[in-house]
């Protein structure tokens, strides 16, 4: 767009990787969970907030995987951690693998396992991606709505 400068505001990992792991362990009262990351900076960032997060709440980790982005078939992976029988998944990840990844555990004996990923694959894509198999699934995200007391504040300062 011929920008000389791009300011962008993105959620840190110890945030979003620690909320996830609070709202599976004290709402959603998930003691295993297998840990998955795509290898990103990103991805992998959050999935380690996330583990040491839920280990110490108390909970087990019984997986930590990389996966590498692009490939098609993760039911290697899936049917290691399934040994395990955790509880839910946590994906550190972006929409492509999240959607391959939710749509093939089913496959391998964790169809009962909640699927639980980021913000990076909180979209459209990841729903039409993954179809049915995406129904259930957690994502995390910023949400402020328009007029919040907290937006409109960051708004006054950022002018300031």
């Amino acid at each position: 767009r011929g920008l000389e400068t791009v300011n962008r505001v993105a959620w840190n990992d110890a945030v979003q990787g620690s909320a996830a792991a609070e709202y599976l362990y004290n709402e959603l009262g998930v003691r295993k969970v297998a840990v998955i990351h795509d290898g990103s900076a990103y991805g992998q960032g959050l999935a380690d907030v996330f583990k040491e997060t839920f280990e110490g709440l108390g909970g087990e980790v019984t997986d930590y995987e990389g996966i590498t982005v692009g490939e098609k078939d993760f039911r290697a992976t899936l049917t290691k951690i399934a040994a395990n029988a955790p509880e839910a998944i946590y994906f550190g990840g972006f929409q492509a693998e999240a959607a391959l990844l939710v749509s093939q555990k089913n496959e391998v004996g964790l169809e009962d396992a909640i699927f639980f990923t980021d913000d990076g694959a909180f979209s459209d894509q990841y729903i039409e991606a993954a179809g049915g198999a995406a129904e259930g699934s957690y994502a995390t995200f910023a949400d402020l709505p328009a007029g919040s007391p907290e937006l409109e504040a960051f708004r006054a300062r950022y002018k300031e």
